[in-house]
């Protein structure tokens, strides 16, 4: 998993990047008072729980923290 975290301002936008051939899960933990959305990708993505994020094979997803 290739993770980067940027910041823009008063926001934050993560990016989730598997560069494997097999589905995998992360978690996350945040230290900051934000809410998560889903801008991009998210294919096995209903709800965002930062502790389970399931990205499929070679999935991008990028979350915008608000």
């Amino acid at each position: 998993i290739l993770l980067k975290t940027m910041k823009a301002d008063d926001n934050y936008l993560t990016i989730l990047l598997n560069m494997k051939n097999e589905k995998v899960s992360v978690g996350l933990n945040k230290n900051v008072n934000k809410v998560a959305k889903l801008i991009f990708g998210g294919k096995l993505i209903k709800n965002i729980d930062i502790k389970n994020i399931h990205l499929a094979p070679q999935e991008t997803v990028v979350i915008l923290w608000q």
